[in-house]
């Protein structure tokens, strides 16, 4: 079976491509993100994960040779 993958945003203008079963794991970093960047959270950033691959605020930089709409 064929990996698949998202195309989703860190809630700042900025696009990432992350595999679709790490879906859950991404909105845990985005949130501990989002709360550090806030000032909420005092601890150093979180890492953002080795899988997520930054596109950037161009989400048509991503090529597709298939998709689907879930």
């Amino acid at each position: 079976m064929q990996a698949k993958y998202i195309l989703t945003t860190d809630g700042d203008s900025h696009w990432f491509v992350i595999p679709v079963d790490k879906r859950d794991e991404w909105r845990i970093y985005v949130d501990k993100a989002t709360t550090y960047w806030d000032g909420l959270l005092t601890t150093e950033p979180p890492v953002q994960p080795d899988w997520a691959d930054e596109v950037g605020g161009a989400p048509s930089r991503v090529i597709f040779s298939d998709y689907e709409i879930g």
